[in-house]
């Protein structure tokens, strides 16, 4: 073979290894794409059960605080008086510092002899309570955000959660409708929530929302539980989620007329519509919505 021949061989198998490197080093980097992708879409979902819960009592201790003689004997009285729908929208929850495992925490909640889950502090009993003493407690929002100043040992802790009964029962509630099927409502019903997110901590624990969803796949389609569910993780949305039965009668009910989607009302405490709203009207503005609910909490 010549030299032109052994040159040409040169350039080919040059060739073959530049594709070779550069064909293994798309692939490497579409597989991180890939997982870093599908890692980002499972760690946005939301969790079915994080709207439940709205309100939280943060309780306070240590390992080392006597049970006997302080609040965290009579808490389970306290607490009795709340209604049962009260008590369930209420989390309560014993922070117990100086616990080394969660079964430390465990048995302290044993000689406490309340019926609460227990958790190992990692810091919250400084971040709510500061420079207080145990044991202490705290009313917090969902994100949260705390609604009081901590009650200590020798406070009354019926106010804390006096407190929370009466956020809990003067709520107002905002109902969404949508369907998978409707453009605007991708939009328009998770700017309502967005709204609701730019309010104060004790503006946002006085509302709540709720999603029907009015059709499932196509306006003709009657949608199911499984169905709601699946649009308001799609969309992303905290409110708790409901099919619209028989022929989206909820939505005859709210806001009435044929079905224009999105819809929504703001209902008071009692259930009476305050307010209604549909596509196309002019106050069908998500910032307007959510201001009058706000202006609405008793």
């Amino acid at each position: 073979m010549g030299f032109m021949g052994r040159r040409k061989v040169r350039k080919q198998a040059l060739k073959r290894a530049i594709f070779f490197y550069a064909w293994n080093a798309f692939v490497i980097t579409a597989l991180v794409v890939l997982a870093c992708g599908k890692q980002t879409v499972l760690q946005n979902q939301p969790d079915p059960q994080i709207s439940t819960k709205p309100l939280t009592l943060g309780v306070f201790s240590s390992v080392s605080t006597p049970v006997t003689d302080s609040p965290l004997t009579q808490l389970s009285d306290t607490l009795a008086a709340l209604s049962p729908a009260e008590r369930e929208e209420l989390d309560v929850r014993l922070y117990v510092s100086g616990a080394d495992s969660q079964a430390a925490a465990d048995a302290y909640l044993q000689t406490a002899g309340l019926n609460i889950p227990a958790v190992v502090d990692t810091g919250e009993f400084k971040k709510y309570v500061g420079q207080g003493s145990f044991p202490s407690v705290v009313l917090l929002e969902r994100s949260g955000a705390a609604l009081s100043s901590p009650l200590g040992a020798l406070d009354d802790w019926s106010l804390a959660v006096g407190e929370a009964a009466q956020i809990l029962r003067n709520r107002i509630t905002v109902i969404l409708f949508g369907a998978p099927w409707c453009s605007e409502c991708k939009q328009d019903l998770p700017a309502i929530e967005q709204e609701i997110a730019k309010r104060s901590p004790r503006q946002r624990a006085g509302l709540r929302t709720m999603l029907y969803v009015t059709t499932a796949t196509s306006p003709a389609a009657a949608p199911t539980e499984a169905v709601a569910l699946e649009y308001r993780n799609a969309l992303r949305l905290d409110a708790t989620a409901f099919a619209d039965p028989w022929r989206w009668k909820n939505f005859k009910k709210y806001v009435g007329g044929d079905l224009v989607l999105p819809g929504a009302a703001v209902l008071d405490p009692s259930g009476n519509i305050l307010h209604s709203y549909r596509a196309g009207a002019t106050n069908f503005v998500p910032a307007e919505i959510i201001d009058f609910a706000v202006r609405s909490i008793p």
